[in-house]
């Protein structure tokens, strides 16, 4: 892999926190990986040692499957989740230490699809197009 001076930077940066700031498709991933294999192939750092956050599922999962072409099965124990995925994990260790007496339900789509379907009725809704078509009207509300 080749990369350019900036990305040879933040890969052999010192094993500490790092910001990569950039915009798309400057080779942010690209960067993170070569980041994260140096600092497992060079700096002595297990993969159980390092977490990846992004925003997305498949991002998680892409940035793992690179991964192990490069490392290989010690990959696995990298800890890779998007967002929603690790906040849901901690929120679950640690309900106790955040107030809640039991382990707290997360609401799903089917959830919220469901719930606005039977209060639709109930909602004051300005367009009269929600009405003739409920199933954009649900989804809207679902964003909301």
């Amino acid at each position: 892999m080749r990369y350019n001076p900036e990305q040879i930077l933040a890969i052999k940066h010192s094993p500490s926190p790092l910001l990569i700031l950039a915009g798309a498709g400057t080779g942010k991933t690209t960067t993170i990986i070569g980041r994260i294999a140096e600092l497992i192939s060079n700096k002595n750092i297990k993969p159980n040692e390092i977490l990846v956050l992004t925003y997305t599922v498949k991002a998680a999962d892409n940035l793992k499957d690179r991964l192990y072409s490069i490392i290989g099965e010690d990959i696995e124990n990298l800890h890779s989740f998007n967002y929603h995925a690790f906040a849901k994990m901690i929120s679950m260790e640690f309900y106790k230490d955040i107030g809640y007496q039991k382990e707290p339900n997360f609401i799903t789509d089917s959830d919220i699809y469901f719930l606005i379907r039977k209060h639709m009725d109930n909602l004051k809704l300005l367009s009269s197009g929600y009405k003739r078509n409920p199933i954009i009207a649900i989804k809207s509300f679902k964003n909301i």
